[in-house]
Protein backbone atom coordinates (compact mmCIF):
# COMPACT_ATOMS: atom_id res chain seq x y z
CA UNK A 1 0.00 0.00 0.00
CA UNK A 2 0.93 3.31 -0.40
CA UNK A 3 2.14 3.48 -3.74
CA UNK A 4 0.06 6.09 -5.49
CA UNK A 5 0.82 8.32 -2.26
CA UNK A 6 4.60 7.82 -3.13
CA UNK A 7 4.28 8.79 -6.62
CA UNK A 8 2.28 11.96 -5.89
CA UNK A 9 4.72 12.99 -3.38
CA UNK A 10 7.65 12.50 -5.28
CA UNK A 11 9.15 14.89 -8.17
CA UNK A 12 9.88 12.81 -10.97
CA UNK A 13 6.31 11.28 -11.93
CA UNK A 14 6.96 8.40 -15.09
CA UNK A 15 4.12 7.14 -16.62
CA UNK A 16 4.36 3.78 -14.93
CA UNK A 17 3.27 3.89 -10.96
CA UNK A 18 4.18 0.30 -10.75
CA UNK A 19 4.29 -3.24 -12.25
CA UNK A 20 4.99 -6.69 -10.04
CA UNK A 21 5.40 -9.87 -12.28
CA UNK A 22 3.95 -13.46 -11.43
CA UNK A 23 6.25 -15.42 -14.29
CA UNK A 24 5.21 -13.74 -17.82
CA UNK A 25 1.74 -12.33 -16.18
CA UNK A 26 1.66 -9.19 -14.43
CA UNK A 27 -0.36 -6.16 -12.99
CA UNK A 28 0.49 -2.65 -13.33
CA UNK A 29 -0.52 0.68 -12.57
CA UNK A 30 -0.31 3.78 -15.29
CA UNK A 31 -1.17 7.22 -15.22
CA UNK A 32 -2.38 9.42 -17.94
CA UNK A 33 -1.26 12.84 -16.60
CA UNK A 34 -3.10 16.05 -17.75
CA UNK A 35 -1.06 18.64 -16.80
CA UNK A 36 -3.21 21.95 -18.16
CA UNK A 37 -4.53 24.65 -15.52
CA UNK A 38 -7.02 22.01 -14.72
CA UNK A 39 -4.68 19.12 -14.01
CA UNK A 40 -5.66 15.74 -13.43
CA UNK A 41 -4.15 12.20 -13.31
CA UNK A 42 -6.37 9.25 -14.35
CA UNK A 43 -4.76 6.06 -12.78
CA UNK A 44 -5.53 2.75 -14.83
CA UNK A 45 -4.89 -0.50 -12.84
CA UNK A 46 -4.49 -3.48 -16.08
CA UNK A 47 -3.74 -7.24 -15.70
CA UNK A 48 -2.31 -9.57 -18.62
CA UNK A 49 -2.50 -13.66 -18.33
CA UNK A 50 0.03 -15.29 -19.94
CA UNK A 51 -0.73 -13.77 -24.33
CA UNK A 52 -3.77 -12.29 -23.78
CA UNK A 53 -3.87 -8.76 -24.01
CA UNK A 54 -4.28 -6.35 -21.00
CA UNK A 55 -7.19 -6.04 -19.24
CA UNK A 56 -8.17 -2.74 -17.65
CA UNK A 57 -9.51 -3.20 -13.98
CA UNK A 58 -10.48 -0.07 -13.45
CA UNK A 59 -10.08 3.69 -13.65
CA UNK A 60 -10.07 6.50 -11.04
CA UNK A 61 -9.25 10.10 -11.33
CA UNK A 62 -7.29 12.72 -8.82
CA UNK A 63 -8.00 16.09 -10.03
CA UNK A 64 -8.10 19.67 -9.05
CA UNK A 65 -11.38 19.33 -8.10
CA UNK A 66 -11.32 16.52 -5.94
CA UNK A 67 -7.77 16.64 -4.62
CA UNK A 68 -9.49 16.91 -1.10
CA UNK A 69 -10.52 12.91 -1.95
CA UNK A 70 -7.83 11.52 -2.19
CA UNK A 71 -7.44 9.36 1.07
CA UNK A 72 -10.39 7.47 0.19
CA UNK A 73 -9.28 7.16 -4.14
CA UNK A 74 -6.11 6.47 -3.05
CA UNK A 75 -6.71 2.97 -1.26
CA UNK A 76 -9.36 2.09 -4.02
CA UNK A 77 -6.74 2.33 -6.76
CA UNK A 78 -4.18 0.60 -4.41
CA UNK A 79 -6.58 -2.02 -2.97
CA UNK A 80 -7.76 -3.26 -6.99
CA UNK A 81 -3.79 -3.22 -7.97
CA UNK A 82 -3.23 -6.01 -5.12
CA UNK A 83 -6.78 -8.18 -5.45
CA UNK A 84 -5.43 -8.28 -9.43
CA UNK A 85 -1.88 -9.37 -8.23
CA UNK A 86 -3.15 -11.64 -5.48
CA UNK A 87 -5.62 -13.25 -8.49
CA UNK A 88 -2.73 -14.19 -10.61
CA UNK A 89 -1.09 -15.81 -7.32
CA UNK A 90 1.16 -12.83 -6.49
CA UNK A 91 2.78 -12.11 -3.07
CA UNK A 92 0.77 -8.97 -1.97
CA UNK A 93 3.04 -6.27 0.03
CA UNK A 94 1.29 -5.21 3.14
CA UNK A 95 2.08 -2.06 4.60
CA UNK A 96 1.22 -0.73 7.94
CA UNK A 97 -0.80 2.07 8.37
CA UNK A 98 -2.48 4.14 10.89
CA UNK A 99 0.33 3.62 13.62
CA UNK A 100 -0.80 5.43 16.40
CA UNK A 101 1.08 5.29 19.82
CA UNK A 102 0.36 7.86 23.10
CA UNK A 103 1.82 10.60 23.50
CA UNK A 104 0.16 11.53 26.68
CA UNK A 105 -2.03 10.95 29.28
CA UNK A 106 -3.33 12.31 32.46
CA UNK A 107 -6.63 11.77 34.83
CA UNK A 108 -7.99 14.83 36.89
CA UNK A 109 -11.46 14.70 38.39
CA UNK A 110 -12.15 11.11 37.15
CA UNK A 111 -11.28 12.03 33.49
CA UNK A 112 -8.41 10.72 31.70
CA UNK A 113 -7.23 12.94 29.03
CA UNK A 114 -5.34 11.61 26.04
CA UNK A 115 -3.18 12.41 23.49
CA UNK A 116 -2.02 10.22 20.70
CA UNK A 117 0.23 10.55 17.69
CA UNK A 118 -1.20 8.46 14.24
CA UNK A 119 1.68 8.12 11.36
CA UNK A 120 1.85 6.22 7.76
CA UNK A 121 -1.75 7.14 7.54
CA UNK A 122 -4.14 7.51 4.65
CA UNK A 123 -6.35 9.05 6.54
CA UNK A 124 -7.63 12.83 5.10
CA UNK A 125 -6.78 14.46 8.06
CA UNK A 126 -3.35 13.25 8.19
CA UNK A 127 -2.64 15.70 5.12
CA UNK A 128 0.93 15.04 3.12
CA UNK A 129 2.75 14.09 6.21
CA UNK A 130 0.77 11.01 6.73
CA UNK A 131 0.94 12.24 10.28
CA UNK A 132 -1.73 13.92 13.03
CA UNK A 133 -2.52 13.86 16.98
CA UNK A 134 -5.88 13.43 18.23
CA UNK A 135 -6.78 15.07 21.95
CA UNK A 136 -9.83 13.19 23.51
CA UNK A 137 -11.08 12.22 26.65
CA UNK A 138 -13.54 10.00 28.32
CA UNK A 139 -16.03 13.00 29.34
CA UNK A 140 -19.51 11.47 27.84
CA UNK A 141 -20.13 13.29 25.17
CA UNK A 142 -17.25 15.01 24.65
CA UNK A 143 -15.91 14.48 21.25
CA UNK A 144 -12.00 13.58 19.85
CA UNK A 145 -9.96 16.68 17.98
CA UNK A 146 -7.74 16.22 15.44
CA UNK A 147 -4.31 18.55 14.54
CA UNK A 148 -1.66 18.72 12.43
CA UNK A 149 1.06 19.54 14.90
CA UNK A 150 2.17 17.96 18.17
CA UNK A 151 2.43 21.94 19.23
CA UNK A 152 -1.12 22.39 18.67
CA UNK A 153 -2.36 19.51 20.45
CA UNK A 154 -0.39 20.01 23.37
CA UNK A 155 -2.13 23.14 23.85
CA UNK A 156 -5.46 21.29 23.68
CA UNK A 157 -4.51 18.80 25.83
CA UNK A 158 -3.45 20.95 28.89
CA UNK A 159 -6.74 23.29 28.37
CA UNK A 160 -8.54 19.90 28.76
CA UNK A 161 -6.40 18.85 31.89
CA UNK A 162 -6.49 22.68 33.27
CA UNK A 163 -10.77 22.26 32.65
CA UNK A 164 -11.43 19.03 34.41
CA UNK A 165 -9.29 19.80 37.35
CA UNK A 166 -11.36 20.01 40.62
CA UNK A 167 -11.40 23.57 41.86
CA UNK A 168 -11.50 24.21 45.22
CA UNK A 169 -14.50 25.45 46.84
CA UNK A 170 -14.43 28.72 49.71
CA UNK A 171 -17.53 28.89 51.99
CA UNK A 172 -17.88 31.35 54.97
CA UNK A 173 -17.76 29.72 58.68
CA UNK A 174 -18.05 32.72 60.55
CA UNK A 175 -18.13 36.10 60.49
CA UNK A 176 -18.17 39.06 62.28
CA UNK A 177 -17.43 42.99 62.54
CA UNK A 178 -14.94 45.13 64.39
CA UNK A 179 -14.13 48.66 64.48
CA UNK A 180 -15.18 48.97 60.48
CA UNK A 181 -13.26 45.87 59.99
CA UNK A 182 -15.19 42.89 58.60
CA UNK A 183 -13.68 40.09 59.87
CA UNK A 184 -14.68 36.23 57.75
CA UNK A 185 -13.37 32.81 58.42
CA UNK A 186 -13.11 31.16 54.89
CA UNK A 187 -12.81 27.42 54.78
CA UNK A 188 -11.50 26.13 51.50
CA UNK A 189 -12.02 22.42 50.48
CA UNK A 190 -12.33 20.50 47.08
CA UNK A 191 -15.82 19.06 45.84
CA UNK A 192 -15.64 16.21 47.31
CA UNK A 193 -15.00 17.91 50.75
CA UNK A 194 -11.67 16.97 51.82
CA UNK A 195 -9.55 19.75 52.76
CA UNK A 196 -7.58 21.74 49.97
CA UNK A 197 -3.85 21.49 50.21
CA UNK A 198 -1.94 23.76 47.80
CA UNK A 199 0.48 21.77 45.90
CA UNK A 200 3.56 24.80 46.24
CA UNK A 201 3.30 25.30 49.98
CA UNK A 202 1.87 21.69 51.27
CA UNK A 203 -0.62 24.57 53.23
CA UNK A 204 -4.47 24.48 53.83
CA UNK A 205 -6.14 27.49 51.76
CA UNK A 206 -8.46 27.75 54.48
CA UNK A 207 -8.10 31.75 55.93
CA UNK A 208 -9.03 35.16 57.99
CA UNK A 209 -10.35 37.96 55.38
CA UNK A 210 -10.51 41.64 56.80
CA UNK A 211 -12.23 43.75 54.38
CA UNK A 212 -13.37 47.31 55.14
CA UNK A 213 -10.54 49.59 56.84
CA UNK A 214 -8.32 46.89 56.39
CA UNK A 215 -8.28 44.56 53.52
CA UNK A 216 -6.30 41.70 53.90
CA UNK A 217 -5.92 37.92 53.65
CA UNK A 218 -4.33 35.92 56.34
CA UNK A 219 -3.59 31.78 56.15
CA UNK A 220 -4.59 29.83 58.87
CA UNK A 221 -1.13 29.46 60.39
CA UNK A 222 0.48 32.32 60.27
CA UNK A 223 1.87 34.59 62.64
CA UNK A 224 0.32 37.83 62.93
CA UNK A 225 2.44 40.88 63.60
CA UNK A 226 2.90 44.52 62.31
CA UNK A 227 5.62 46.97 62.09
CA UNK A 228 5.24 50.83 63.10
CA UNK A 229 7.95 53.82 63.74
CA UNK A 230 8.82 52.44 66.73
CA UNK A 231 9.40 48.61 65.58
CA UNK A 232 7.80 44.81 65.32
CA UNK A 233 4.71 44.02 67.25
CA UNK A 234 3.70 40.43 67.43
CA UNK A 235 0.29 39.30 68.44
CA UNK A 236 0.51 35.31 68.02
CA UNK A 237 -1.21 33.04 65.52
CA UNK A 238 -3.82 32.24 63.55
CA UNK A 239 -4.74 28.86 64.23
CA UNK A 240 -8.30 28.93 62.50
CA UNK A 241 -10.29 28.99 66.35
CA UNK A 242 -12.75 31.55 66.64
CA UNK A 243 -12.75 32.87 69.94
CA UNK A 244 -8.68 32.76 70.21
CA UNK A 245 -8.56 34.19 66.96
CA UNK A 246 -10.45 37.06 67.52
CA UNK A 247 -8.71 38.46 70.74
CA UNK A 248 -5.09 38.21 68.22
CA UNK A 249 -7.37 40.28 65.47
CA UNK A 250 -8.65 42.49 67.77
CA UNK A 251 -5.70 43.45 69.10
CA UNK A 252 -3.84 43.53 66.01
CA UNK A 253 -6.53 45.75 64.37
CA UNK A 254 -6.12 48.56 67.05
CA UNK A 255 -2.56 47.99 66.43
CA UNK A 256 -3.10 49.32 62.70
CA UNK A 257 -6.24 52.02 63.11
CA UNK A 258 -4.45 53.87 66.63
CA UNK A 259 -1.08 53.68 66.19
CA UNK A 260 0.83 53.61 70.05
CA UNK A 261 2.28 55.43 72.49
CA UNK A 262 6.55 55.38 71.90
CA UNK A 263 7.21 52.63 74.51
CA UNK A 264 10.85 53.85 75.26
CA UNK A 265 9.19 57.04 76.75
CA UNK A 266 9.02 57.38 80.52
CA UNK A 267 6.40 55.64 82.56
CA UNK A 268 3.31 58.99 83.32
CA UNK A 269 4.20 60.55 87.19
CA UNK A 270 1.41 59.74 89.26
CA UNK A 271 0.97 61.10 93.12
CA UNK A 272 2.07 64.58 94.07
CA UNK A 273 4.01 66.57 91.71
CA UNK A 274 6.16 69.60 92.02
CA UNK A 275 4.61 73.33 91.83
CA UNK A 276 6.12 75.59 89.35
CA UNK A 277 5.69 79.01 88.77
CA UNK A 278 2.85 80.49 86.92
CA UNK A 279 4.78 81.63 83.93
CA UNK A 280 6.09 77.62 83.62
CA UNK A 281 2.34 76.75 83.56
CA UNK A 282 1.27 79.41 80.92
CA UNK A 283 4.12 78.67 78.46
CA UNK A 284 4.46 74.81 78.99
CA UNK A 285 2.63 71.42 78.17
CA UNK A 286 2.75 67.69 78.97
CA UNK A 287 2.00 65.26 82.13
CA UNK A 288 3.61 67.86 85.20
CA UNK A 289 1.07 70.43 83.91
CA UNK A 290 -2.48 69.65 85.18
CA UNK A 291 -4.27 72.55 83.48
CA UNK A 292 -5.94 71.75 79.85
CA UNK A 293 -6.33 75.96 79.67
CA UNK A 294 -4.36 78.79 81.07
CA UNK A 295 -5.55 82.09 80.12
CA UNK A 296 -4.05 84.98 81.95
CA UNK A 297 -4.50 88.75 81.20
CA UNK A 298 -3.18 91.64 82.67
CA UNK A 299 -1.28 89.94 85.92
CA UNK A 300 1.64 89.79 87.48
CA UNK A 301 3.47 87.60 89.95
CA UNK A 302 4.74 89.13 93.27
CA UNK A 303 8.78 88.98 93.85
CA UNK A 304 10.62 86.48 96.34
CA UNK A 305 7.58 83.86 95.51
CA UNK A 306 9.32 81.49 92.60
CA UNK A 307 6.20 83.03 90.31
CA UNK A 308 4.17 81.22 92.42
CA UNK A 309 1.83 84.32 93.44
CA UNK A 310 -0.57 85.42 90.71
CA UNK A 311 -2.05 89.44 90.56
CA UNK A 312 -4.81 90.10 89.06
CA UNK A 313 -4.71 94.08 88.58
CA UNK A 314 -7.79 96.44 89.48
CA UNK A 315 -7.17 99.17 86.85
CA UNK A 316 -9.22 102.14 88.40
CA UNK A 317 -7.08 104.65 86.18
CA UNK A 318 -8.74 106.62 83.90
CA UNK A 319 -9.83 104.32 81.43
CA UNK A 320 -10.83 102.04 84.35
CA UNK A 321 -11.00 98.49 83.59
CA UNK A 322 -9.09 98.19 80.38
CA UNK A 323 -6.16 96.75 81.83
CA UNK A 324 -8.05 94.57 84.44
CA UNK A 325 -6.80 91.32 85.30
CA UNK A 326 -8.55 88.05 83.43
CA UNK A 327 -7.57 84.58 84.67
CA UNK A 328 -9.27 81.00 83.15
CA UNK A 329 -8.39 77.84 84.17
CA UNK A 330 -9.25 74.66 84.10
CA UNK A 331 -7.72 71.53 85.26
CA UNK A 332 -7.08 68.15 83.17
CA UNK A 333 -9.26 64.58 83.39
CA UNK A 334 -7.12 62.96 86.31
CA UNK A 335 -5.49 65.71 87.73
CA UNK A 336 -6.28 67.53 91.43
CA UNK A 337 -5.37 71.12 91.96
CA UNK A 338 -5.26 72.93 95.30
CA UNK A 339 -5.62 76.68 94.71
CA UNK A 340 -5.38 79.49 97.25
CA UNK A 341 -7.70 82.66 96.53
CA UNK A 342 -7.51 86.06 98.53
CA UNK A 343 -9.47 89.30 97.33
CA UNK A 344 -8.86 92.38 98.89
CA UNK A 345 -12.30 93.14 98.85
CA UNK A 346 -13.25 92.40 102.41
CA UNK A 347 -17.18 89.91 102.18
CA UNK A 348 -16.80 89.32 99.23
CA UNK A 349 -16.17 85.57 98.71
CA UNK A 350 -18.31 85.14 101.91
CA UNK A 351 -21.25 86.29 99.29
CA UNK A 352 -20.68 84.46 96.72
CA UNK A 353 -19.35 81.46 97.52
CA UNK A 354 -22.26 79.85 99.36
CA UNK A 355 -20.83 77.17 101.10
CA UNK A 356 -17.60 79.34 101.91
CA UNK A 357 -17.30 77.59 105.37
CA UNK A 358 -17.18 74.47 104.58
CA UNK A 359 -13.78 75.08 103.01
CA UNK A 360 -10.71 76.54 104.48
CA UNK A 361 -12.12 79.86 104.45
CA UNK A 362 -9.83 82.90 106.52
CA UNK A 363 -10.62 86.44 107.05
CA UNK A 364 -8.26 89.13 108.36
CA UNK A 365 -8.86 92.44 109.86
CA UNK A 366 -12.37 94.60 109.91
CA UNK A 367 -14.67 95.62 107.40
CA UNK A 368 -12.48 99.25 106.12
CA UNK A 369 -15.50 101.64 105.73
CA UNK A 370 -12.69 104.28 103.89
CA UNK A 371 -12.02 101.19 101.01
CA UNK A 372 -8.58 102.57 101.19
CA UNK A 373 -7.47 100.70 98.26
CA UNK A 374 -4.16 99.44 99.84
CA UNK A 375 -5.32 98.36 102.59
CA UNK A 376 -4.30 94.37 102.13
CA UNK A 377 -5.26 93.74 105.77
CA UNK A 378 -8.71 93.42 105.21
CA UNK A 379 -9.08 90.82 103.31
CA UNK A 380 -10.43 87.28 102.68
CA UNK A 381 -8.99 83.97 101.36
CA UNK A 382 -10.36 80.23 100.76
CA UNK A 383 -8.65 77.13 99.73
CA UNK A 384 -9.93 74.80 97.25
CA UNK A 385 -9.50 71.55 95.50
CA UNK A 386 -10.41 71.49 91.79
CA UNK A 387 -10.65 68.30 89.80
CA UNK A 388 -10.69 67.30 86.35
CA UNK A 389 -13.02 69.67 83.99
CA UNK A 390 -13.43 71.81 86.94
CA UNK A 391 -12.77 75.76 86.61
CA UNK A 392 -11.87 78.97 87.55
CA UNK A 393 -12.82 82.49 85.96
CA UNK A 394 -11.78 86.08 87.03
CA UNK A 395 -12.30 88.89 85.51
CA UNK A 396 -11.66 92.04 87.95
CA UNK A 397 -13.41 94.99 86.38
CA UNK A 398 -16.52 93.09 84.28
CA UNK A 399 -13.76 93.74 81.19
CA UNK A 400 -15.87 92.58 78.06
CA UNK A 401 -13.96 90.10 76.16
CA UNK A 402 -14.48 87.37 73.17
CA UNK A 403 -15.34 84.55 74.38
CA UNK A 404 -16.92 86.37 77.83
CA UNK A 405 -15.18 85.34 80.99
CA UNK A 406 -17.29 85.43 84.15
CA UNK A 407 -16.43 88.04 87.07
CA UNK A 408 -16.23 85.18 89.41
CA UNK A 409 -16.98 81.61 89.20
CA UNK A 410 -15.73 78.29 90.19
CA UNK A 411 -16.89 74.55 89.33
CA UNK A 412 -15.77 72.15 92.10
CA UNK A 413 -16.56 68.28 91.33
CA UNK A 414 -17.93 69.42 88.15
CA UNK A 415 -20.52 71.34 90.16
CA UNK A 416 -20.73 74.93 90.04
CA UNK A 417 -19.93 76.44 94.01
CA UNK A 418 -20.36 80.40 93.14
CA UNK A 419 -23.40 82.21 93.12
CA UNK A 420 -24.24 83.38 89.67
CA UNK A 421 -24.63 87.11 89.02
CA UNK A 422 -21.85 87.94 91.14
CA UNK A 423 -20.69 91.57 90.20
CA UNK A 424 -17.27 92.65 89.55
CA UNK A 425 -14.45 92.41 92.20
CA UNK A 426 -13.63 96.02 91.52
CA UNK A 427 -10.29 95.08 93.84
CA UNK A 428 -6.92 93.10 93.47
CA UNK A 429 -6.86 89.58 93.61
CA UNK A 430 -4.29 86.87 94.07
CA UNK A 431 -3.82 83.26 93.50
CA UNK A 432 -1.17 80.33 94.64
CA UNK A 433 -0.77 76.75 93.45
CA UNK A 434 -0.72 75.05 96.64
CA UNK A 435 -0.72 71.33 95.67
CA UNK A 436 -0.83 69.36 92.38
CA UNK A 437 -1.87 65.60 92.51
CA UNK A 438 -2.30 62.94 88.86
CA UNK A 439 -4.34 60.20 89.63
CA UNK A 440 -5.65 57.13 87.70
CA UNK A 441 -8.75 58.49 86.11
CA UNK A 442 -8.91 55.69 83.51
CA UNK A 443 -12.47 54.37 85.12
CA UNK A 444 -14.30 57.28 86.32
CA UNK A 445 -13.01 60.36 84.64
CA UNK A 446 -14.77 63.23 84.71
CA UNK A 447 -14.85 65.00 80.92
CA UNK A 448 -12.51 67.90 80.48
CA UNK A 449 -12.78 71.00 78.63
CA UNK A 450 -11.73 70.50 75.36
CA UNK A 451 -9.58 73.24 75.06
CA UNK A 452 -5.97 72.82 74.04
CA UNK A 453 -3.00 74.31 76.48
CA UNK A 454 -2.81 78.39 75.86
CA UNK A 455 -0.62 80.79 76.72
CA UNK A 456 -0.18 84.49 76.95
CA UNK A 457 2.56 84.12 74.62
CA UNK A 458 4.24 86.83 77.51
CA UNK A 459 6.75 86.41 80.48
CA UNK A 460 4.22 87.49 83.35
CA UNK A 461 5.75 90.39 84.85
CA UNK A 462 6.74 90.61 88.59
CA UNK A 463 5.44 92.89 90.72
CA UNK A 464 7.80 94.39 93.32
CA UNK A 465 6.30 95.54 96.68
CA UNK A 466 7.23 96.07 100.36
CA UNK A 467 5.66 95.33 103.82
CA UNK A 468 2.35 94.91 102.57
CA UNK A 469 3.19 92.72 99.81
CA UNK A 470 5.19 90.29 102.75
CA UNK A 471 1.72 90.63 104.78
CA UNK A 472 -0.11 88.58 101.45
CA UNK A 473 2.53 86.29 101.30
CA UNK A 474 1.69 85.03 104.57
CA UNK A 475 -1.73 85.23 104.07
CA UNK A 476 -1.67 83.32 100.97
CA UNK A 477 1.26 80.81 101.08
CA UNK A 478 1.84 80.55 104.22
CA UNK A 479 0.54 80.75 108.09
CA UNK A 480 1.98 79.08 111.12
CA UNK A 481 3.29 76.27 108.66
CA UNK A 482 0.29 75.35 107.19
CA UNK A 483 1.62 74.77 103.46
Amino acid sequence: MGYVSDWLNSTNRPNLVRRDFVGIDYVEISVDKNTTSNWSYTFTVSEKVGASPKNDLGSWVISKQNWSRRGTIIPQIEDAYDDALASLGGEVEVEETDITTTVREETVGGITITMTRTENSFDIRAGDDKVFYTVSNTNPGSSSAVFDTQEEAEERFDYQVNFFTPRPQTSTVYETEYRGVNIRFQDTNMPDGTDFISETTNQSLDSVFLTGEITEELPIGSELSFRDMYGLQEFGAITGDEESDLQVLEAYIDARLDGREDPNAPEPQFGELPVYSWGWYDSNEGDLNPFSKVALENVFTVSGTDGRILVLDDDDFIAEGFNSGLVKLVVKPGYRVQLKVMLQRKGYLADYLPDHTSYSFETYGEQDSTNDLNNYIDTEKVKIDLYGGDSLEMNIDSLKTDPPYDNFKITQNGKLITRGGAPKINDEAFLAIIQVERYDNSEDDKEGDDEGLSTTGNAIPILVGGALILTILYMVLARGGEE
